[in-house]
């Protein structure tokens, strides 16, 4: 209360002033609001934090799923190679089989060849006989010739059959770098999922 002179009637009179309320309670007051727009603030950022984070989690879960479908792809070659290269070597082991067929058969006529060309060279009497045993010789020889053909044929075979085998090989082992590459891959995005979906600092 403040005493002022009142002219109407020439006394002091008393003035009321308005009850704003003690100063410390308007402090706590402005504390708290304060505080209020700070919570806010806070949590407003949290949810862009916690926005940002699920987003991350979407990409990584999708990258997973990318990297599951290129491991099933990559093992899906790999198996395909594995199976290109036992045919391969299946193939290979039979060229080469038929390869020593062919040798020894070789080897028998042209030890026949040279039995009848001693037979030839022995006998002298029997001009019919010599001259069908000849003609004998010589389908001899034609047949050597052609077995040699043969093996000649067999030869590039096999050499073309080393050269897909070892072509298969290396797309193998091209599928099992991939394949361990992909996992390495999958193992991050499993680690760095896993780091994401962890509580937020406070």
């Amino acid at each position: 209360m403040v005493m002022r002179p009142d002219p109407r009637v020439g006394a002091l009179t008393v003035v009321r002033r308005r009850n704003y309320g003690p100063w410390w309670l308007w402090t706590i007051v402005i504390i708290l609001a304060g505080a209020a727009g700070y919570a806010g603030y806070r949590l407003r950022l949290l949810n862009e934090e916690l926005a940002q984070v699920a987003a991350e989690r979407e990409m990584l879960s999708a990258g997973k799923s990318r990297l599951g479908d290129d491991l099933r792809e990559a093992r899906r070659k790999l198996d395909a190679a594995s199976e290109t290269e036992r045919k391969l070597n299946a193939a290979l082991k039979q060229s080469r089989a038929d390869t020593e067929s062919a040798r020894s058969q070789l080897a028998d006529l042209q030890k026949r060849v040279v039995a009848l060309r001693a037979d030839v060279a022995q006998t002298e009497a029997g001009a019919a006989r010599s001259k069908e045993e000849v003609e004998r010789l010589q389908a001899a020889l034609d047949s050597a010739k052609a077995a040699a053909d043969e093996v000649s044929a067999l030869t590039m075979r096999i050499s073309k059959l080393e050269t897909q085998l070892e072509t298969a090989r290396a797309e193998a082992a091209a599928a099992k770098t991939a394949q361990e590459e992909l996992e390495r891959k999958l193992a991050e995005a499993e680690a760095s999922a896993s780091s994401a979906g962890s509580p937020l600092p406070q």
